[in-house]
């Protein structure tokens, strides 16, 4: 409240002439109302309660005497508890304390006493002039104070700097605690002036006893020592803190990190600049401090973070590969995925250096020490690889189901057609025509002038380089789109007689047909390798329905052309071996049918028997695992035999008492059944509901279904938590390559970690 009357009920430098203009018979409000009626400090409209009478006896004190039969009253706020009084000077008064009532005419008096006779001092002036040898006058003299810190001043009330001289210099040192040792003496004036205010503003609030009328120099003493203390903090606070100093660290280690930046970032003169421009008082932390300071407390820090998230974990999936970086050292990152409420969460749990020398036996047991740190051991469903045959022994020794990444499976497919005659010595004359146009620059230029004038988008064309993904399909892609341009450009007469001109002069209108053929029939593929490679991680989930899909666009047709079935066969062929063990197959199909986007796809009776059971062996490991932890807690507790009371019914509760009884029994029935029953149950109202469209979030599906489908929706977490590429990984691989940059080619191993593991998951 003091705050509010400091800042919202300040009092002018010069009052109007109707006001302070002396009148013996001037008549005052009898009765003082808070001018307030809603709460100024809640949001909204909130109505203040109404007057509230505080004392009837309240004295004013005028120039011509005092009056004692007046009433003041107060008001509150009924959601934040503040207490409004009357604070006004528009009816020429002035409340110290709601008992202590001043005229504004007595008050300008004294103002003008002071200012003739400053010289003598302030205080001394207002002592005589009131006179505070009696309990009235003491309370005057604290009233007019009062009237000095709420009035706006446009330098500081002599009275309040003698206020503060007499208080200071009558009192110990001791007296003033919480000194910094740093201080030099120097106060900010208007610092000290508000804390000086504020501290006269809040003995105003103070109840009133019968000892009151303490001496003035105590009051004094008070203040003083109040406002010097908060000068003191005040300034200490414009120095940084050692908090605010660790927070900034903290900020430029993040920077660092997150950014990709080298450590030596903060040698820079550029960068301590910048930093000097924006806070003069920080001082940037060195590079040895940060590196074996900053970054590892960071890194222990959010180490603890993960594990205590993954403690929460019940089934999680691994990608987990080498990479070689610039100095053609290898390591080897592992990274975690897991569901956690409804979303992908995704986890980098270690990345090592990996030596020659190592056996696949040492590999295994590193993975397996890495998983037992992090507490997700027991926890992985299966292990997604590239195609490379490095990881076989690994996963195996490590007993985890391995799952090829389906997007280089894709680009492997794609990479068949190369193997076809028919199809290179076609892509060798588009190659050819494309190689024409991008090396002569005027030809270039003829290109640009002919797309303007066709109304082309102003694209270049693509050369191919068989080992980039889809690189085929995006030459030929952009073939097609400046196909016209190009014809245009080849009869252009400012393209001279070449070699390359010759080249394009043997595109024809076949070669053109040839180009919409391979689009027309490569494009599935490129759209489902985008699928698998997106940035939401896609799960294991969507490789069945797309291979299905996959295996009804590439079956010959008896309308192909010998093009067209070429590149049909070269495609499939490849494709159909995929995934052809019996229980990599097996699991992506349950994993399609564990997916409301393509459970309907699922017909087959003998997959959903096979969900049932893997639904039923789940739910029985869980229950064991419960059963134990619900034993060891009753053994813990078997002395207790208080019976916990019964809840008092609401008015609600009580008058549907029955209803909801009958709710808890039929509750109570469903845990009766077995857990087979249960799953069956379940299974057959799952697949009762509508298929989502592909646009919405399976996860996010289960997750709002986790109590109607609590038993499927707990074995989703094993079928959807698995990547259905590696993806990911070389995502990690690709900030790898930034860690471990020209600037940074010397970075220790263990620094590689630390730096990976934050810019991944800090």
């Amino acid at each position: 409240m003091a705050l509010y009357i400091y800042n919202q009920k300040k009092l002018p430098n010069m009052f109007p002439g109707d006001i302070v203009q002396f009148e013996p018979e001037t008549q005052f409000p009898k009765h003082l109302v808070p001018a307030e009626t809603v709460c100024q400090v809640c949001q909204g409209n909130v109505f203040l309660t109404e007057p509230v009478l505080i004392t009837n006896k309240a004295r004013v004190i005028t120039l011509t005497g005092m009056t004692e039969d007046n009433s003041t009253l107060s008001r509150k706020c009924p959601e934040c508890q503040m207490v409004y009084r009357y604070q006004e000077w528009g009816e020429g008064l002035h409340n110290y304390n709601n008992h202590i009532i001043l005229s504004l005419q007595l008050c300008m008096l004294l103002q003008n006493s002071i200012k003739i006779h400053a010289a003598d001092g302030g205080v001394e002036v207002l002592e005589r002039t009131v006179g505070v040898k009696s309990s009235c006058g003491m309370e005057v003299l604290q009233a007019y104070l009062h009237f000095e810190a709420l009035t706006s001043q446009t330098c500081q009330s002599e009275v309040m700097m003698d206020l503060y001289q007499k208080g200071v210099f009558n009192m110990a040192g001791i007296e003033i605690k919480g000194l910094p040792e740093s201080f030099t003496g120097e106060v900010n004036a208007e610092d000290f002036w508000d804390s000086a205010c504020l501290e006269i503003i809040s003995s105003s609030l103070e109840a009133r006893n019968p000892g009151y009328n303490s001496k003035l120099d105590d009051k004094l003493t008070k203040a003083a020592a109040s406002a010097v203390s908060t000068s003191f903090s005040v300034a200490e606070r414009k120095r940084l803190t050692k908090q605010r100093t660790d927070e900034c660290h903290r900020a430029v280690a993040r920077f660092l990190v997150k950014g990709l930046h080298p450590v030596s970032t903060v040698e820079s003169p550029w960068f301590r600049e910048m930093t000097e421009m924006l806070n003069p008082k920080y001082c940037l932390p060195s590079r040895d401090q940060l590196i074996n300071t900053l970054i590892p407390s960071w890194f222990s820090a959010e180490k603890k973070c993960v594990i205590k998230e993954l403690l929460h974990v019940s089934k999680a999936a691994l990608t987990c590969d080498w990479w070689t970086s610039i100095n053609r050292d290898q390591y080897r990152t592992v990274s975690l995925h897991f569901i956690m409420k409804g979303q992908m969460m995704h986890k980098v749990l270690r990345t090592n250096q990996v030596y020659d020398a190592q056996t696949d036996t040492a590999v295994a047991e590193q993975i397996a020490a890495v998983l037992k740190e992090f507490g997700v051991g027991g926890k992985v469903v299966a292990m997604t690889v590239d195609n490379a045959f490095s990881m076989d022994r690994d996963i195996k020794k490590l007993k985890f189901r391995k799952l090829r990444c389906f997007a280089q499976i894709l680009n492997g497919a794609a990479q068949k057609v190369y193997t076809s005659n028919t199809v290179v010595r076609w892509a060798s004359k588009i190659r050819a025509a494309v190689w024409g146009m991008k090396s002569s620059s005027a030809a270039q230029m003829v290109l640009q002038e002919k797309q303007k004038l066709l109304n082309l988008p102003q694209h270049s064309l693509v050369f191919d380089v068989q080992a980039h993904w889809n690189s085929l399909y995006f030459m030929v892609e952009r073939f097609v789109e400046q196909f016209s341009a190009i014809q245009a450009t080849t009869t252009d007469p400012r393209i001279k007689p070449s070699v390359e001109k010759k080249r394009l002069e043997t595109l024809s209108d076949d070669d053109h047909w040839k180009a919409e053929e391979f689009i027309r029939t490569m494009k599935p593929l490129y759209t489902s390798t985008l699928c698998v490679s997106a940035d939401k991680s896609p799960s294991c989930s969507q490789i069945f329905p797309i291979l299905k899909k996959l295996e009804a666009h590439f079956e010959p047709g008896d309308e192909d052309s010998l093009f067209t079935a070429t590149l049909k066969e070269k495609v499939w062929d490849d494709l159909s071996t995929c995934y052809r063990d019996a229980d990599t197959w097996k699991f992506l199909q349950e994993s399609s049918a564990m997916d409301p986007r393509f459970k309907n796809s699922i017909d087959s009776d003998e997959i959903w028997y096979r969900v049932k059971m893997a639904a039923v062996r789940a739910a029985t490991v869980r229950e064991v695992s419960n059963s134990e932890e619900h034993e060891d807690s009753d053994d813990e507790y078997s002395n207790e035999s208080l019976l916990p009371k019964r809840p008092r019914l609401t008015a609600l509760e009580e008058l549907f008492e029955e209803e909801d009884r009958a709710l808890k029994s039929s509750a109570a029935a469903d845990k009766t059944l077995s857990i087979p029953e249960r799953v069956q149950r379940e299974i057959q109202l799952y697949r009762k509901l509508p298929a989502i469209p592909t646009s919405q979030d399976a996860l996010a599906w289960w997750w709002e279904r986790r109590t109607t489908l609590a038993l499927l929706s707990e074995l989703s977490n094993s079928y959807l938590c698995v990547q259905a590429s590696s993806t990911p990984r070389e995502r990690v691989f690709s900030t790898a390559g930034d860690t471990i940059s020209q600037e940074r080619a010397h970075i220790l191993p263990e620094k590689v970690n630390m730096q990976i593991f934050l810019q991944k998951n800090g």
